[in-house]
């Protein structure tokens, strides 16, 4: 796992550094170097971000159309996954491996650093009320009317644009893997199944 970045009050430093975590001079912060993840329950207390339950060191961002449900103008819609994946077990605070290929939904919180990324690169996916859910999410927003574009009609109905059901279907999405210094944290929900495994094997991959 890429190196995970933490929050350490300057009065904790020692315990920090006694639980196995390092000080970064660049950035000013501490992290816990990559490969220790086994030393997580020790630092989990310092994450930056609270109410997490993801943590994912491969970002991957799968790319597709839709015509906004509004205006009808055709967008850019894009959903946030890895190749595999680590679950914070909240009772324990330890994390176990999920070893498969998802996409991220209902992302609630994510990282700092990620977000930055997203505001420079993917600005039309950001924070958005949901009249029909009643919670503020990650989602992509209408480039022309900015309207949130909900996740049921990207996620949920089959043939959508993230819901593929032949490989012909799968291979309209466009997958980029960027590669992350620093390990990631999300609030977010996740699945699995047939139309991810279409989007695995046959989607296009850059």
């Amino acid at each position: 796992m890429s190196p995970l970045l933490l929050n350490v009050p300057y009065f904790e430093k020692d315990q920090a550094k006694a639980n196995g975590a390092f000080w970064e001079p660049t950035l000013k912060t501490w992290y816990l170097p990559e490969g220790k993840l086994h030393l997580f329950p020790a630092v989990a207390k310092w994450l930056p971000e609270k109410e997490v339950n993801i943590i994912i060191s491969e970002l991957i961002i799968a790319h597709a159309h839709r015509s906004c449900w509004k205006c009808s103008h055709v967008n850019t819609v894009i959903a946030l996954g890895a190749p595999s994946f680590y679950e914070i077990n909240s009772e324990t605070n330890s994390c176990d491996v999920s070893d498969f290929f998802t996409l991220f939904q209902e992302i609630s919180t994510l990282s700092a650093h990620l977000a930055t990324f997203l505001k420079q690169h993917y600005p039309h996916f950001k924070p958005g009320y949901s009249k029909t859910t009643a919670t503020t999410n990650w989602n992509n927003h209408c480039s022309s009317c900015n309207s949130l574009q909900g996740e049921w009609f990207l996620f949920q109905e089959p043939g959508a644009a993230f819901y593929p059901t032949t490989p012909s279907e799968a291979q309209h999405i466009i997958i980029k893997q960027h590669p992350l210094e620093y390990a990631v944290l999300l609030h977010a929900g996740y699945s699995y199944g047939d139309s991810l495994d279409l989007m695995e094997e046959h989607a296009r991959w850059e």
